[in-house]
């Protein structure tokens, strides 16, 4: 499998692409089929820190002290994270890199100094440095051994990991998260690309696929969505003004079965999306009973004489010109 990067052309079934953020913000991969093609696409996406854990046979769970931390009664603020294990334990480096520094000072005690992919990472309160300055390193070899050593004293074994470029970094936006594998999809992918709607009573639709996310907004039962993708147990969704976000997928149905009927008093127009905007993709003649699929706000998605899905739209003009002569 190839690394396709901007604008590449993917001829395989399976493709790995990595990207590496220069800096905070989003990050949009856009795939888009050939002219008057489509298809489905299986996404696996992995989020994977930029240097690896830098204590022996720990993670993130032996975090005790996070960035930002007061320190001093609030006078300075923790440039790093405390690492907590057992004194003794390797201290590792989280890159390729060199060493910059060894020494002792008055609140780290013996440190060391490194520099890896343009980052330079600090190890305090070791109980020993085991590396000499220059002294080049592979991602996981021994820095040093865990210890209290400095302001330390009087607190069980930690290590003191900083991370600086131009100033003090959130060293967690570094490592490597605690789960690298992709959550199992169990939201049903045969119902992607169609339409759905709410089926619960009072539905929230979230900033991303979890409860603990951001409520965007909440939806009224029948609420008409389209399903772009699924993650977990969660659709990722956009209703049809545009709004885009996730929904558990129990809490949906398929758009097929009619919830109602509606009876038209005139000839009116049906569009692909219910705004003005939305093509014209036929008409309705006038005391026609339609089955009614969902809604949105005023709008409502019917099903077509031909069975399809369409947006009702305003009265049919030429219609109601025809039928006044």
């Amino acid at each position: 499998a190839g690394a396709p990067g901007e604008g590449a052309s993917l001829q395989g079934q399976r493709a790995t692409w990595r990207h590496e953020p220069g800096e905070d913000g989003a990050v949009i991969l856009r795939l888009q089929p050939e002219l008057l093609s489509g298809g489905a696409v299986e996404l696996e996406a992995r989020v994977l820190g930029t240097l690896s854990f830098p204590v022996q046979g720990k993670d993130r769970s032996a975090v005790r002290s996070i960035f930002g931390d007061p320190r001093d009664g609030g006078r300075r603020s923790h440039e790093g994270v405390d690492i907590f294990a057992s004194r003794g334990t390797p201290a590792v480096a989280a890159g390729d890199g060199v060493v910059s520094r060894v020494g002792t000072n008055r609140l780290g005690g013996n440190v060391v100094w490194m520099r890896t992919g343009g980052l330079n990472l600090y190890y305090a309160h070791l109980d020993e440095a085991t590396v000499s300055f220059g002294q080049r390193l592979a991602a996981g070899d021994e820095v040093g051994k865990v210890g209290n050593t400095g302001n330390a004293r009087h607190t069980p074994p930690h290590l003191h990991f900083g991370v600086y470029d131009g100033g003090a970094r959130d060293p967690l936006r570094f490592l490597d998260p605690l789960e690298t594998e992709p959550a199992a999809v169990t939201a049903s992918v045969e119902a992607l690309a169609r339409w759905a709607r709410v089926s619960g009573a009072r539905v929230r639709l979230r900033q991303g696929p979890s409860t603990g996310t951001a409520i965007l907004t909440e939806l009224p039962r029948h609420t008409a969505l389209r399903l772009h993708g699924a993650r977990g147990s969660w659709y990722r969704v956009s209703l049809p003004d545009g709004t885009r976000g996730y929904i558990a997928a129990s809490l949906t149905e398929a758009a097929e079965r009619p919830v109602r009927q509606e009876r038209l008093g005139e000839p009116r127009l049906l569009r692909s999306l219910p705004q003005p905007a939305g093509l014209v993709v036929g008409t309705l003649e006038p005391d026609t009973a339609v089955p009614v699929l969902a809604s949105y706000e005023e709008h409502l998605l019917v099903q077509t004489p031909d069975g399809h899905a369409a947006w009702l739209g305003e009265p049919a003009p030429e219609l109601n010109l025809a039928s006044a002569s």
